[in-house]
C-alpha cells in the first residue's frame, strides 16, 4: 500500500483487517516509519490469507522522500533476493487534492518507474476521502486522473477504484487481485542486474531531480550575492560538511568569508543577505521535503544532510 502521507494508507488497511492493528496518523506526523507487514484472512475463505505491507508515505513531516525511497528499495531488494514477490500494489490518492501538485506528480512518476510497464497490470489506483468533496467535482478530478496524470499507468493495465471507507469497499478492491505475482522493475534492476538505488531508473530520476534542484539553488544564491555591492561574488560555492546551513560562514574561493552569524547594520547588504538566504535556505528545505518544512538527504547528489555540497 503505497502513497503519500495522509492519504489514508494505515486506515485502508484498519477498515480490510477490522481492528486496529496499526496506528493512523490523525495528527500532523507521519506515523509509518518503515515498511509494516499485517497479515490476516480473507472474509470468505479462511484458508487463504494476505499480508498488507504498510510502506511509509512520501511527501512526509519528518523524512525526505529520499529517505522513503531507500527504505523502500532496500525491503524490495531484500524481499526479491528470498523469492518473495508482490501480488498487488495498492496507490492511494486523496481526491479532494483538486490539482496535482508538484510534489504529487513527481512521486506519481518516481512510483511508475519502481514498477515498471511489466508489474503495472497489478497496480490499482484507489481514490480517498470521496466524502470530503462533492460528487460532481469528486468524478472531474478523477477523469482528471484517468486522462491525463494516470493515462500511461492504464494503458500499462493498471485499474481505478474509489475507496469509501468502508469493510466491503476495501475486499471489493481487493478482490480485484488475482495470484499473479510479478516482480517490479526496480527489484529486477537491483537484484539481477546489480545496479545500486542510484542506477536504477527510479533513483536516477529522484536523484536527477535533487541534482537540478542544488544547481538551481547555486544560481539563484550567485545572483543574489552579484546584485548586492561590496560582497565577493563568488567563482564557486561550498559549505563544508562541518558547517551547517542554518547561519555558518559561506566560504568563497577567492574573498574573505562572509560571516552571516555576526552583527550587522540592518540596513546594510550583511543583513539583506543573511536573511534573504535564510528565506533561501528554507524555500530549498521546503522543496526537497515536497513543500514541508524539514531537512534533506541525499549522497553524491549534492545534497548532504542539511547542507549543500556542490562539487
Amino acid at each position: 500500500v503505497i502513497g503519500a502521507t495522509g492519504v489514508g494508507k494505515s486506515s485502508f488497511i484498519n477498515i480490510a483487517v477490522g481492528n486496529n492493528l496499526t496506528t493512523i496518523g490523525h495528527d500532523m506526523r507521519s506515523c509509518t516509519q518503515g515498511v509494516q507487514a499485517v497479515r490476516c484472512m480473507y472474509p470468505e475463505n479462511p484458508d487463504r490469507r494476505i499480508v498488507f505491507l504498510d510502506t511509509p508515505g512520501f511527501d512526509d513531516t519528518s523524512r525526505t522522500d529520499t529517505d522513503i525511497l531507500i527504505d523502500i528499495s532496500e525491503w524490495l531488494k531484500t524481499t526479491y533476493n528470498k523469492r518473495v514477490k508482490l501480488t498487488g500494489l495498492l496507490f492511494l490518492h486523496r481526491i479532494s487534492d483538486n490539482r496535482m501538485s508538484g510534489t504529487s506528480r513527481r512521486n506519481t512518476d518516481i512510483f511508475e518507474m519502481v514498477c515498471g510497464p511489466g508489474a503495472l497490470q497489478n497496480v490499482i489506483l484507489v481514490t480517498t476521502m470521496w466524502d470530503t468533496i462533492d460528487m460532481a467535482t469528486g468524478s472531474q478530478c478523477e477523469e482528471e486522473l484517468r486522462t491525463d496524470y494516470w493515462r500511461s499507468m492504464i494503458s500499462s493495465g493498471s485499474r481505478i477504484a474509489r475507496f469509501d471507507y468502508t469493510h466491503q469497499s476495501a475486499w471489493k478492491i481487493l478482490s480485484q487481485f488475482t495470484n499473479d505475482a510479478l516482480p517490479l522493475l526496480l527489484q529486477k534492476e537491483m537484484v539481477e542486474e546489480k545496479k545500486t538505488l542510484q542506477q536504477t531508473t527510479a533513483g536516477n530520476a529522484h536523484f536527477q531531480w535533487l541534482h537540478q534542484l542544488v544547481i538551481q539553488f547555486r544560481d539563484i544564491l550567485t545572483a543574489i550575492r552579484r546584485q548586492f555591492s561590496g560582497l565577493p561574488e563568488p567563482s564557486g560555492i561550498r559549505e563544508e560538511q562541518q558547517q551547517s546551513m542554518a547561519g555558518e560562514t559561506m566560504a568563497d574561493t577567492d574573498a574573505k568569508p562572509l560571516e552571516l552569524n555576526q552583527p550587522t547594520d540592518e540596513k546594510g547588504p550583511g543583513e539583506k543577505v543573511r536573511r534573504v538566504l535564510a528565506g533561501l535556505r528554507q524555500w530549498l528545505s521546503g522543496r526537497m521535503k515536497g513543500g514541508k518544512r524539514g531537512e534533506g538527504r541525499g549522497s553524491r547528489s549534492g545534497v548532504t544532510g542539511n547542507r549543500v555540497v556542490l562539487v
